[in-house]
């Protein structure tokens, strides 16, 4: 079976606002190091889908969902969850954010 990703609305959402925010602050080459990272990130967890930790959410309908750092960019997380031959790439958020309150909206 051939996995693929998929991105939601957030989080397509979530990673042009970063690759705007650092092709405004740090320049177009590290804006465009974030999205070859990421993107590289995608395709490491159709191939190793488990590679992710549970963040631990209390709420039971977050059980499923898996977190995994941006390789490179260590500060932001990925958070995915394994669908049966799919991987949906739910946000793509900083790790200093308020997360279980984003998270509050996802159900």
């Amino acid at each position: 079976m051939t996995r693929r990703f998929y991105l939601t609305e957030d989080a397509d959402n979530d990673f042009a606002e970063q690759y705007v925010y650092f092709s405004e602050n740090a320049g177009v080459e590290v804006a465009d190091r974030f999205f070859a990272a990421t993107r590289s990130t995608f395709d490491r967890l159709v191939e190793m889908p488990e590679i992710g930790r549970h963040p631990g959410f209390l709420n039971p309908q977050l059980s499923d969902i898996r977190v995994w750092q941006v390789k490179g960019f260590e500060k932001y997380l990925i958070f995915y969850r394994i669908l049966h031959d799919e991987i949906e790439i739910l946000r793509i958020i900083h790790g200093s954010r308020d997360i279980p309150t984003i998270f509050k909206d996802i159900i």
